[in-house]
């Protein structure tokens, strides 16, 4: 064989190898307002690390245009990885205003919010609202590409009231400018009732095949993922929110394409427990905003595991960051005999 037989050998074994290996997922944090803030995004990173980026939750215009959620995006990250900040905006004018104020923080990569389903928010003409704007849409996304050259993407349910307005909206919109689509398969209004329409995002994913699609909604648990992965083996990217923040194990899970929770889960889920109050109370106002924070934030987490319902009820009943500590502790104790 000559040099040249060689080497296309070669290439036609690492093609052949690069096919019947299933590629890695990349797997995303999603943006969840009042719980994926910068406090819960570092005691998740420094105690399991397994997302490639987080969205954090948006910023928005307030009275008077004041950027309200900023601060979240600003606090010191040394165990973050790469973060995302996602806006909130119904009109180009406020686009523009809260993209001068995180581009001056260096941020170069944001997400537009075309998915809140709250009637507060859709009835300002924002979230899901711009669903039925997509001239609208396409002139912030030519302004964010082209004046900021920012990369952009949107995270979008897949109508206001009907599946089918996501193909109308799609239709308009100068796709091959953004960086992904995100998809949520629920109407704004089933709210987080119902389903995740997988049937829907088969449809979506097949009609624009060269969008780099990011699918979110309904992974609660690692077979959840290998039932939605193969009716979208085209889908290479994923968003966790709900069913992360009930099992910060999941991301793992996939990743190594393993059901079941790890060897001494107990240990790190009380690590991370410990880690996110002490990250909650170190960017809380005060003692009584900590704890509102750290019992909503534990009793969502949680909800997961069922072996810790008695441990649940006293965060809930908790009145002091002690009693919030005691719980924690007392679920070390009983993971430890």
């Amino acid at each position: 064989m000559t040099v040249k037989d060689n080497i296309n050998f070669a290439l036609s074994l690492l093609s052949m190898e690069l096919q019947a290996e299933p590629c890695q997922p990349v797997l995303y944090m999603a943006p969840l307002q009042g719980y994926t803030d910068a406090a819960y995004r570092e005691a998740f990173q420094r105690c399991f690390g397994t997302v490639e980026a987080c969205f954090a939750p948006y910023i928005s215009l307030g009275k008077q245009m004041k950027v309200e959620g900023l601060d979240d995006l600003l606090v010191p990250k040394p165990y973050q990885q790469t973060l995302i900040p996602q806006l909130l905006a119904s009109s180009l004018p406020e686009l523009s205003v809260l993209l001068n104020a995180i581009a001056v923080h260096g941020y170069q990569e944001v997400n537009m919010n075309m998915g809140c389903p709250y009637p507060m928010v859709t009835g300002k003409g924002r979230g899901a609202a711009l669903i039925r704007k997509p001239e609208l849409v396409k002139q912030m996304i030519e302004f964010a590409v082209h004046e900021l050259d920012m990369k952009f993407s949107i995270k979008v349910r897949s109508g206001m009231e009907s599946n089918e307005e996501i193909f109308s909206l799609l239709d308009k919109l100068p796709l091959d400018k953004l960086n992904a689509v995100i998809l949520h398969p629920r109407t704004a209004r089933q709210l987080y009732r119902g389903i995740a329409d997988t049937a829907l995002a088969v449809r979506c994913v097949k009609a624009y095949p060269h969008v780099r699609w990011v699918y979110n909604g309904d992974v609660f648990c690692f077979n959840d993922y290998v039932q939605k992965q193969e009716l979208l083996p085209e889908v290479k990217h994923w968003m966790l929110g709900r069913g992360l923040l009930e099992n910060p194990f999941l991301p793992g899970l996939i990743l190594q394409q393993h059901d079941g929770l790890p060897p001494g889960w107990e240990q790190q889920l009380v690590r991370f427990m410990d880690t996110l109050l002490d990250c909650l109370i170190r960017d809380s106002h005060d003692e009584w905003h900590a704890l509102n924070r750290g019992r909503i934030q534990l009793t969502y987490l949680l909800n997961g595991f069922q072996e810790f319902k008695k441990e649940r009820k006293q965060v809930v009943k908790s009145r002091s960051i002690n009693d919030l500590r005691n719980a924690i502790s007392n679920i070390a104790r009983s993971t430890s005999t």
